[in-house]
C-alpha cells in the first residue's frame, strides 16, 4: 500500500490485497492511516485509476457501465468509512485536470 497526505485528506496510490478479499483492503488502509497519524482524513482520493476492469467500464462511455463503476466505488467508500468510524458525505469517480479517472470520497466524523 502506498498513500500520502494531501491538505486535510489522503491520496491512495495503490493497495494490494489478495483477490476476493476486498473488504480487508479497507481495514488495512484504515489501520495504516492510524499508524501514520492520519486517523480522520476529511477526504480520500485515488491517484489515476489503473484497475483494468474498472477503467474499462469508465472508458466505455456507456451510462450503464459508468453507473456500475460508480456503485462499485460507493461500496468501497462505505467499507472504508466504516473501518475509520466515519460517514460518507459524497463519493464519485471523476476525471481530474489531466483527464485521468480518479476516485474521491468525502468523509465526516
Amino acid at each position: 500500500m502506498q498513500f500520502y497526505p494531501k491538505e486535510d485528506g489522503v491520496v491512495l496510490d495503490y493497495i494490494r490485497v489478495r483477490q476476493g478479499n476486498r473488504a480487508l483492503g479497507a481495514t488495512l488502509f484504515a489501520d495504516a492511516l492510524r499508524a501514520a497519524g492520519i486517523p480522520q482524513p476529511r477526504f480520500v482520493e485515488s491517484s489515476p485509476i489503473v484497475n483494468e476492469p474498472l477503467l474499462k467500464l469508465l472508458q466505455s462511455g456507456d451510462d450503464t457501465a459508468i453507473a456500475q463503476a460508480q456503485r462499485f466505488w460507493r461500496l468501497q467508500s462505505l467499507s472504508f468509512a466504516k473501518a475509520l468510524g466515519a460517514t460518507v458525505l459524497c463519493t464519485g469517480l471523476v476525471k481530474n485536470a489531466r483527464g485521468n479517472w480518479i476516485a474521491r470520497g468525502e468523509l465526516s466524523y
